[in-house]
């Protein structure tokens, strides 16, 4: 796990799954050197999730076999409006 700049991300949430339906219980943490190891994921084509402040969320697709994966995040942004009905409340 990595920043814009090519710095390890420690402590970036790495997650096996990306939607309600996938067990979260495999889930762990990157280190110092933004490393992390997935144990016990199906050897299948899915998707990991990894969450760090301060940047964006990814969704990283994950082939069937793979055993590494790099994963660069950008920074994420703020968003503010309003958000309205159809009858405009």
């Amino acid at each position: 796990m990595i920043d814009g700049s090519g710095a390890p991300i420690e402590n970036a949430i790495v997650r096996w799954g990306a939607t309600m339906y996938e067990e979260v219980d495999r889930e762990q943490r990157t280190d110092s050197k933004g490393s992390f190891r997935l144990d016990s994921v199906p050897d299948r084509e899915g998707y990991v999730t990894v969450i760090a402040d301060p940047f964006a969320p990814r969704f990283v697709k994950v082939e069937k076999g793979e055993t590494e994966l790099a994963v660069k995040l950008r920074p994420g942004g703020t968003l503010g409006g309003r958000v309205l009905n159809l009858s405009g409340q």
